[in-house]
């Protein structure tokens, strides 16, 4: 299905040609490293390559590809360049109807970054913000990500998971059913530590 012009071959968004045969990605080559998806029925596809270029293409509508805009493209683009991971593609991350993110991007640096949906404070950086171009995600300084997962509490309210190199859990997202935990319901927009006492080592 390429309605989004999620096969990456240069077609017309919109058209709704399905591709049924195999087919090169336009404009790209180079040795992958990582390959995710992110979204639901309509998804953005992620690269990553071994010179540490990110690239992607397909569904954009809430800005999750990162390129200051939200028009769907069927042309993949480098976006960034010195990555050294992505976490939480597939179902893992924020399919919450059509409104998704993108990947999380961990740079050599060790910071962390992502870009799209922001409903109820699902990209980390401290606001409800829709972004389209790659912001930074509100660690702290010596935060290092293992695993991230989503956890989908209704059909618009995700909550959120890390686990770093400690062992530790850090959580956000929404939280209307205290599904984070705290003292409140209220949703989180900055990621917190919330270890369960019986995970404690």
């Amino acid at each position: 299905h390429n309605f989004w012009g999620t096969i990456g071959n240069g077609a017309a968004v919109g058209a709704g040609t399905n591709v049924t045969t195999p087919t090169g990605a336009t404009g790209f080559s180079g040795r992958v490293s990582d390959m995710q998806r992110t979204g639901d029925g309509p998804g953005s596809i992620h690269i990553l390559k071994t010179d540490g270029t990110y690239w992607n293409w397909g569904f954009n509508t809430y800005g999750q590809l990162g390129r200051n805009n939200t028009t769907n493209t069927s042309t993949p683009t480098q976006v960034m360049s010195g990555v050294n991971r992505m976490l939480g593609g597939d179902r893992g991350w924020a399919t919450n109807n059509y409104q998704s993110s993108s990947v999380i991007l961990e740079k050599t640096d060790g910071t962390y970054w992502i870009s799209g949906y922001n409903g109820n404070g699902y990209l980390a950086d401290g606001t409800a913000t829709q972004r389209n171009v790659f912001t930074r995600m509100r660690f702290p300084n010596d935060f290092d990500m293992i695993r991230v997962g989503g956890l989908n509490t209704t059909t618009t309210g995700v909550s959120y998971i890390a686990e770093d190199q400690n062992g530790k859990l850090w959580v956000w997202g929404y939280n209307a059913y205290y599904s984070i935990g705290g003292r409140t319901n209220d949703n989180v927009y900055i990621p917190f530590e919330n270890t369960p006492k019986c995970l404690n080592r």
